[in-house]
């Protein structure tokens, strides 16, 4: 549910970092700064808790 959960918004999630990075840049500006930085924090850790639960996921199939 979970894996399903965070590769729906995965697109999402990408396109979000990448303006992230173009606000700090000075391309885009956002008007409120503290909504988008929270969901950047919140999408980043969704990313990073994927990441390692599918390398435990896949260790788990490696040591049986």
């Amino acid at each position: 549910m979970f894996n399903k959960f965070v590769t729906a918004i995965e697109p999402f999630a990408f396109t979000l970092v990448i303006l992230a990075g173009a606000n700090l840049a000075g391309w885009v500006e956002f008007s409120n700064h503290g909504i988008v930085g929270i969901a950047i924090v919140f999408i980043g850790a969704l990313l990073i808790v994927k990441h390692l639960w599918s390398h435990m996921i896949a260790d788990n199939k490696k040591s049986k």
